[in-house]
């Protein structure tokens, strides 16, 4: 034989001619992270996408009187339930699903005093709860749309319970019951137990509990293509994921929510099986200050009757509703051995929904908004002391038009309200609108137009009698045609209340 070919010196040559046609900028990298307790210093690279959440904490905290450093949360509290991304990276290879959840401070610390394990002195005197390593009443749970059929149109979906499967924790388990559950809630509803299904056979594999010195989340999904969903076959089709984490004994405490994201999975051409992992996900809104502008006191019209009487008997709130991380219509800890076995969510008001009664859409071009509307009536509710008092229902991933108030186009006032920091954070950005910004309300495919007038920022939990009176009065009836759009502020106490008015322009309303 005239030439000899040595197999170790072809395998030499073979790696020297892919980096020499190698395209450039296609550097292999590890798909695997590295866990530390670091979510973001472990998932660094092309092949991690990066879910964002707010660049700043956003989650909202109780104080027991006005904040100072000695009662109540100082100032520079921030709750471990406060998510600040979620990272994700796929292995091929070995068909693992990588996730890390990186929270401000550390994971599952609901009053933020350092001790994920132990109930600090402020939240106890506040009779709530910080249970160890997400224990009774503390959830997380990764949602994930494996069949990639959510529908993200609100007005025709409100509450689509599309997403197949859920990853973390139940509100009456612990870290050590993590894994892959089935699911048949909708979005922002995986905090309590009721649509948590039996738990799945793949292995969920958790780095540590959130501790000092390993403050995020991070654990593993074995098998991650076989998740019921997913078709078979490769590569990994599209799918989408929605995060949420908070407590339900925790004394008002906010709940954080993701934003439901687009995951894309697609392999790239180097040397070794790797994955390159984009997202369809929600740059984070930057941050803005408003400007607290001195307000007129509304003068509401004692002779104008609300345009729509309610059916029930008990009489409507006379109070400004709560929209913010005011969570106290969950079962106060001394009373969890009364809730059902079913779970938490059990003792929670009814979503509303709506009778087409009311409007049905909401769509504000200035925030990028456009989401469904409920009806928000109202409950007769008995506090601890026996006294029975008229409670705002909830309405959530939805605005709530108060059901007392005026329709749209009718002489009188619509008063919509809506969550700024949980279950859909739908007001989220309600006090960036401006003056001329205009709101469209539909109802029955009219389409109403409301111009802008005025953009308050009122305090309402340390207010003077006089004050929330006179923020009261923006859910009253009026003798122009007027719409009110409510929600707190700001992000992280919820002390305040946005109140949007707006006149209707009759020039721009048409039917479609």
């Amino acid at each position: 034989m005239k030439y000899k070919i040595h197999f170790a010196m072809l395998g030499v040559v073979f790696v020297a001619l892919f980096a020499l046609f190698r395209p450039l900028g296609s550097t292999p990298t590890l798909a695997a992270p590295t866990f530390t307790g670091d979510a973001a210093a472990d998932f660094i690279g092309p092949d991690v996408t990066t879910v964002n959440d707010r660049s700043t904490p956003d989650v909202g905290l109780p104080f027991l009187n006005p904040p100072t450093t000695t009662v109540g949360f100082p100032t520079t509290t921030v709750s471990g339930f406060d998510i600040r991304a979620v990272y994700l990276n796929y292995d091929r290879a070995t068909d693992t699903m990588y996730v890390g959840i990186d929270c401000f401070v550390i994971c599952g610390d609901a009053d933020g005093d350092g001790d994920p394990n132990v109930t600090g002195p402020t939240l106890t005197a506040l009779s709530g709860t910080d249970a160890a390593d997400f224990g009774d009443g503390e959830s997380f749970g990764l949602l994930i749309d494996t069949d990639n059929n959510y529908i993200t149109d609100t007005i025709t979906d409100t509450n689509a319970a599309n997403f197949n499967v859920v990853v973390g924790v139940r509100d009456d388990d612990n870290l050590s019951a993590i894994g892959v559950y089935s699911y048949t809630g909708s979005v922002g509803d995986q905090l309590a137990n009721s649509p948590w299904g039996p738990k799945l056979p793949y292995t969920v594999t958790l780095f540590a509990a959130p501790s000092s010195t390993a403050p995020d989340l991070e654990f593993s999904i074995a098998n991650f293509s076989k998740l019921p969903g997913f078709p078979a076959g490769d590569p990994l089709p599209p799918f989408k994921v929605h995060m949420g984490m908070g407590s339900l004994v925790d004394d008002g405490i906010g709940e954080d929510f993701l934003e439901v994201s687009s995951i894309v999975i697609t392999p790239t051409a180097t040397v070794t099986p790797t994955v390159t992992v984009t997202a369809t996900v929600g740059t984070p809104a930057a941050t803005e200050t408003p400007v607290l502008t001195p307000t007129v006191p509304i003068t509401p019209t004692a002779t104008v009757t609300p345009t729509l009487t309610p059916t029930s008997t008990v009489p409507a709130p006379t109070s400004v509703p709560t929209t913010g991380a005011d969570l106290s219509f969950f079962a106060a800890p001394a009373d969890i051995d009364s809730i059902s076995s079913t779970g938490a969510a059990d003792n929670l008001p009814t979503q509303a929904v709506n009778s087409g009664i009311g409007p049905d859409r909401l769509q504000i071009p200035a925030l990028d908004l456009d989401i469904a509307v409920a009806e928000k009536g109202w409950q007769l509710v008995t506090q601890k002391n026996g006294a029975q008092i008229s409670q705002w229902d909830d309405v959530r991933n939805a605005a709530g038009w108060h059901k007392n108030s005026a329709l749209p186009g009718e002489i009188g006032n619509v008063v919509m309200s809506g969550h700024n920091n949980i279950y859909g954070s739908v007001f989220r950005e309600l006090n960036l609108l401006k003056g001329g910004e205009t709101v469209y309300i539909w109802k029955n495919r009219v389409r109403y137009a409301y111009i802008v007038d005025k953009v308050s920022i009122l305090p309402e939990k340390y207010a003077s009698k006089t004050q929330q009176a006179i923020n009261a009065a923006y859910l009253q009836q009026t003798d122009d045609q007027r719409l009110t759009l409510i929600t707190c502020w700001p992000l992280t106490s919820n002390t305040h209340r946005v109140f949007v008015t707006a006149h209707l322009d009759v020039e721009r309303t048409y039917i479609r």
